[in-house]
């Protein structure tokens, strides 16, 4: 692994533990929410889930930090797979964004915001810049999706992210999930992490979390 690699994977460890740190010291609910949220989520039928990023890293006994492709690519599947089970438990009609062709080019710049919109989030209401108006004011917008919502008849989009370290200490998991309706509004935002408890390469521990994490999220129509 060259240096460069080695030193983006530890940039990435190391920016999940803040998050972690700062988990761990707020009070607030572990989700956030738009202002209209509990009025514009009754509207919300049918989800189209994108598939999730995840990054599972094996951590050495020399502290050398190497992402694992093959442990990640695990870890999408099951997440992909607990949050269409989680949302179908909650009585929403689910589909799987199968991204190619001309979906693929359409998702690119959405992913690529969705990125630095899932970084701001984080970092502005979660710790360690917070931002208390960014908290009681919730608005963040991805650009509007509603192209690619009306051609899979659906009423809003599920954005996740997943990461997991491996290693003989204590293991860290955690994952976000933002849902997003057709103008592209981030109605509710939520990050779960755990120390040990679960493990993104196990579809049931995949499950747990997902389960955890939408604990507190309405179902259909309510």
């Amino acid at each position: 692994m060259t240096v460069k690699h080695r030193n983006r994977n530890m940039l990435v460890v190391g920016l999940v533990l803040c998050l972690f740190s700062t988990m761990d010291a707020c009070a607030l609910p572990s989700w956030r929410a738009n202002p209209e949220w509990t009025t514009r989520a009754k509207d919300l039928r049918a989800i189209l889930v994108v598939p999730a990023q995840v990054r599972i890293y094996q951590v050495s006994s020399e502290a050398m930090i190497q992402l694992d492709r093959d442990w990640s690519e695990t870890g999408r599947r099951n997440l992909a797979s607990a949050i269409l089970q989680g949302f179908r438990h909650r009585h929403y009609h689910v589909k799987l964004l199968n991204a190619e062709g001309d979906i693929q080019r359409e998702m690119m710049p959405i992913l690529a915001l969705f990125g630095a919109v899932n970084k701001s989030i984080q970092l502005h209401t979660y710790g360690p810049q917070i931002f208390p108006d960014r908290i009681t004011d919730f608005d963040y917008s991805l650009g509007s999706l509603k192209g690619i919502l009306e051609k899979f008849h659906c009423d809003a989009m599920v954005f996740a992210r997943g990461f997991d370290q491996v290693s003989d200490g204590p293991r860290k998991t955690y994952m976000s999930l933002a849902i997003a309706d057709s103008s592209g509004s981030v109605l509710w935002y939520c990050v779960k992490g755990s120390r040990g408890d679960h493990d993104l390469r196990d579809p049931t521990s995949a499950v747990n979390l997902v389960d955890t994490l939408l604990s507190d999220f309405p179902e259909a129509g309510r």
